[in-house]
This record gives structure tokens, sequence and C-alpha cells, in this order.
């Protein structure tokens, strides 16, 4: 092997490495949210359940968590890992997130004493509808965590995730949100090629 294919299978690995390493696991980051045994969350835009089944592990049998999606195969997903991991406290919900009141069939208001939106905020131009529909479930002083891909990125990974047109930078977010009647709270660690930021309901 050469001199040259090896310095590019070292860099090949390198980048490899860095988008491994780049995620946090999603218990870490949970952790970190003081969520406890018995309160009621609800993860809009769930996926396939990637924050949804380590905060079902805390809340415990007590507690709830609504998995909120607008698509069928993710949310089939969260119904088999729940299964699987035998959590009964996971409601899992279809439903348009970008409609008013949305949630109101399933959620009352007030009820919620964290909302999480992970990956959400950036797939939407109704953002400020999302946004309003998580204070409408979330308690007085309850927390809404938002977690979304970070909009300046370079080099080898500015490829790397969604568009960078449809991101959206962290004064944004922080505007979008604060304008809708919370107050923020801090940035918390999600990774290399995501924003964390914690706000609370006024």
């Amino acid at each position: 092997m050469s001199a040259l294919q090896t310095k590019t299978d070292e860099k090949t690995e390198l980048k490899l490495e860095n988008l491994t390493t780049g995620f946090i696991s999603p218990q870490q980051v949970v952790s970190e949210w003081d969520i406890h045994e018995g309160e009621v969350v609800a993860d809009l835009g769930c996926g396939g359940g990637y924050f949804t089944i380590p905060i079902a592990r805390i809340v415990g049998e007590k507690g709830k968590v609504f998995a909120v999606d607008v698509m069928e195969g993710p949310m089939e997903a969260v119904r088999s890992k729940a299964y699987l991991e035998k959590l009964g406290n996971i409601e899992v919900i279809r439903a348009n997130l970008e409609k008013r009141n949305s949630l109101s069939k399933w959620v009352k208001a007030n009820s919620c004493n964290f909302v999480v939106l992970a990956n959400v905020l950036y797939t939407s131009k109704k953002k400020k509808a999302i946004v309003q529909e998580a204070k409408r479930v979330l308690a007085p002083k309850g927390k809404l965590v938002v977690i979304d891909w970070i909009k300046n990125v370079s080099g080898v990974f500015r490829n790397f995730g969604p568009p960078l047109d449809l991101r959206i930078d962290k004064k944004e977010v922080r505007d979008i949100i604060t304008k809708t009647g919370f107050s923020f709270e801090n940035d918390f660690e999600a990774g290399q090629f995501h924003l964390g930021m914690m706000f609370k309901k006024k």
C-alpha cells in the first residue's frame, strides 16, 4: 500500500470517527434535563423514539410520555420498542403539529411537565404554530427542550444532515420561542451537529 493510500485511509477513518462521536447518546442528553419519575412529557415529532424511550424509562409507571408524529412508520417503530422494553407508559399519537390545537383530543392544556422538540423546527414553515401547541400543553413553568441542527457548519460536514438553507440559527430559535411566551433558561450539550436549548413557560 502506498503512503498516499495510507494517508487517504486515515483521513476517511477520521471523518467516520467524527461522525460517530459527534452525536451524544439520548440517555446522556435526557439525564441532564432534570426529568423526574411520575412526570408527564410530550415528545413532539418523536420520530422512531430516539428520546421517547429513555424518557419513558425515567418517568416510570407513574409517569407518561406522549409520542407524537405525523408519519405512521416512525410511530410503529416507537410502538415496537415500547413493547420490547415493556414500557406501558407511552401513548403514541398521530397528529399534524402545524394545525392549531392539534393535540387537544389527547393532551389537555397545562398537563405536561416537559415538551421536547428534537429536529422538528427546521422541517416546518409554521414554527410558531408548533411552539404555540407546545405552550398550550405545558404546565405553568413547564420546560421546553429544543434540539435542532446547527446552521453554521463548514468543511467536511457541510453536506452532512439537512440542507443548510432549511436550518435555523440559535438566535432565530430563541426569538421565536421567547416571543411565544417562554423565557430562556440555558444551553446544553447536544453533540457536534446540534444545538440544545432549554426554555421555561412563563
